[in-house]
Formats: C-alpha cells, structure tokens, sequence
C-alpha cells in the first residue's frame, strides 16, 4: 500500500543533529538511531552521530570541494537518483519505478519540477515554473516551483536564508526505487538580530525533500546555534499549474476564515514576502520549540471579525479568482486544489505552520502565464516566530496525488 500522508517527524526521521534539548528518542529524530515507518512498513534504519548520517552505505561529511554535478554524480548517485547540469547550476533528479519524479536546484533549494503519476497511466507535471530572462546568456534564473522564503521580523525584507554566495550541500541521500527517493541539505545563515553593534545570530538549516509513488514531502528545520533569540516569518510556497487560475477551486476550506489583502503588484513568485510586509505578528505558542509572539486577544479578534476585515468561508468549493491574495489564519491541516479543465486534484498538507496563503499575481503583474498558476503554501505571517537559542523550528509541506493510476478521474 502506497505511502498517503507523512508526518513531519518521518519526513526529517534522517536529518543527522538530535534536537538541541531533546530528552528522549520519542522527540522528533532524537537518539542515535532512529526508524522510519509509513503505513505499518519499517525501513531503512539510520546512525546517527553529531557529524555525519549513514543511510543504506552513503556517508555525509563536510568538504570544501567545489559544487559539480559530476562530483555530486560520483558521490552520492545511484538508482533513482542522479545529477544534472542546468546552464552551470547543479540539480539533482529524483525518480521512482512508478514514473513520479522530482527535479531540484541544489544551490538555491528550489524544486523546479514534480511529475507525478497519474489515473490514466502517464505522469503529468504538478508544479509550474519559467525561465526568467535575465539578458545574461551565461547565468539562469527560474521563477515558480517550491520556494523557500523566510524573512527577519524587524525587515521583511532581508531574508534569514543563506546568501547565493553561500549554496546548499548535499548532506545524505537515500533511495528505494519501488518505494521513495529522499535528500538532504543544509546551509548556515547568520543574520542580523540588532542594530549597529549588537551580535549576529547563527542558524543552521537542514531541507529534507522526499518523493514518494503519490505524495512529494518537503521539510525545513532551523536552528539556532547562536547566543541570541532570532524573530523571523516564513512560507513554503507551491506553485501549482493549473488550466485557469478561475477554473480551479479550493476544497475543503469551509467554516474557516481568510482575510483577502485586495490587488497588490507582486510578481507570485515571492507572496510571501508581501504578507510578512503588511501583517503584524500575532499569534499563540505553538510548542514547535520556536515560540509565536505578540498574541492578540479574543475580543480583538472578534471584532475585526465583525468590522469585516475577515471573512469566512462559506462554499464547498471556493473558485479561485485572479489576482486573489487571501490568508487563512486557522486552516485545516489539509484541504485540496481541484482543477477541472485539467481533470485532477492535489491534496496540500501542512506540518508546523499555522496558517496557509492562497494567491495568484494576476494581469497588473504584467507576466505572460499569470493565469497558468496558483501560488499555495503554509505560511508565519501573522505569527512570527521567535527562535531562542539552542531551539529549533521545523515546518514542512506534503503534496499528495490522489489521482494515481489506481484512483479515479475528476468529471
């Protein structure tokens, strides 16, 4: 039986660092072995030290080598996975048995493509992502796919995400053709956590992407390994394909409030950047071992509620609109995106975030394929989150097919 929906703890069960503070192997990854399970089967087993993973003979360490797909390729390929070059940039293809496969640009994280298979046989692809024309013929730059975007609390926009000049790096990588296909990477970052002289902050991040025969999983864990608290908001931002942004429609979101932020000039590559502009952080803990701040009250809520700032659902199935820009503050942990002209559906689920953006640029952004995507992720708009140090934050997001060649066809 096909994986469905992966917990966040067994998407990142293979990321090597315990968490800072964990007491028992019952937490997330904690202790020096953990196990893997999806739907009653046990796989592979892991070491795990403080320096490096072992999963299945591969052997993650640090090395000051330059990034090549052809040193990737020799290290880390193998069945199901290997390494590509993109116009100089390395990238790495994950592909099942089943046909599902997934594409990833290493330097910069962005999952560029996710064919899945489909109820009739053949694989279509999920995600919608261009090429940007840069006017330099000897660099590429790729709008759309998945996209991580986490901005500094005091200054949306200045990211907490490394710099281009530092890329990501291959940690570990594993692989059962007939079942999923996983990698890991990770990066540090150390932003600015006050002004003038006041001491910078020291993150490490670790980006776990896994694919399984119907579902693609995609998991990020920050940490705080500096001496200061770090306040930050982020996203996980999907850009789906679809046939018509109007033709497509949420499903499963009714009773649940948004507020709709109107037309804002944003490109829909980066919406996540204009809700972390306009929103103020508030919010409840959320025991993620980073903490919500600036709590607003109930009364207060309610009454934005009553002034008409929120709204709540009220249809089954709410038609996308072009140049929509709503966000969800308590959504469910899943909901679906059905398209009709393209006769499928694509269930997102969130992990660790608390709320989900549903957005597309429409015609004042002036792009060609406006209305060939929709941008949807779970989001920490409202709710910023407060990273203490030796603590970590994890969110992730799960995009299941439910349209396998064993399922059925939407009419």
């Amino acid at each position: 039986m096909a994986c469905a929906i992966l917990p966040v703890n067994a998407i990142c069960s293979r990321i090597a660092h315990p968490p800072l503070g964990a007491s028992s192997s019952a937490e997330f990854f904690g202790g020096s072995v953990t196990r893997f399970a999806c739907s009653g089967r046990k796989w592979s087993t892991c070491a795990v030290s403080s320096a490096s993973v072992v999963c299945s003979g591969v052997k993650a360490t640090t090395s000051s080598d330059p990034l090549t797909a052809e040193k990737l390729q020799e290290k880390f390929g193998r069945q199901g996975v290997r390494f590509v070059d993109v116009a100089g940039t390395p990238a790495t293809e994950l592909k099942l048995r089943n046909g599902s496969s997934a594409r990833m640009l290493i330097s910069g994280a962005q999952i560029t493509s996710y064919k899945a298979n489909m109820w009739h046989g053949a694989q279509e692809e999920l995600l919608h992502s261009v090429r940007s024309d840069s006017g330099n013929s000897t660099s590429t730059s790729i709008r759309g796919g998945i996209v991580l975007s986490f901005s500094q609390l005091k200054d949306p926009l200045s990211s907490i995400l490394p710099s281009s000049s530092s890329p990501w790096r291959v940690e570990a990588v594993e692989c059962q053709p007939s079942e999923y296909a996983q990698m890991t990477l990770t990066n540090y970052s150390y932003p600015e956590v006050g002004v003038g002289l006041s001491p910078r902050g020291s993150l490490q991040f670790k980006y776990v992407v896994t694919l399984f025969d119907d579902s693609l999983s995609v998991a990020l864990v920050v940490s705080n390994t500096g001496s200061v608290p770090v306040d930050f908001t982020g996203s996980i931002i999907s850009h789906l394909g679809v046939s018509s942004a109007g033709g497509a429609f949420a499903v499963g979101l009714k009773g649940y409030r948004y507020r709709s932020l109107g037309k804002q000039k944003q490109s829909g590559f980066d919406a996540s950047k204009i809700l972390s502009q306009i929103w103020k952080p508030w919010g409840a803990p959320d025991g993620n071992r980073g903490t919500l701040v600036e709590e607003k009250s109930g009364r207060d809520a309610r009454q934005e509620l009553e002034d008409g700032k929120w709204t709540v659902e009220s249809e089954d199935y709410s038609q996308l609109q072009a140049g929509m820009d709503r966000l969800y503050t308590t959504p469910p942990e899943s909901f679906s995106i059905m398209d009709r002209g393209k006769r499928r559906s694509l269930v997102v689920e969130r992990h660790g975030f608390t709320e989900f953006c549903l957005s597309n640029p429409g015609p004042d952004s002036q792009l060609r394929d406006w209305n060939k995507f929709v941008c949807v992720g779970p989001t920490q708009s409202c709710q910023s989150v407060r990273l203490y140090e030796n603590r970590e934050w994890r969110g992730a997001v799960t995009l299941l097919n439910p349209g396998t060649s064993d399922g059925e066809p939407i009419q």
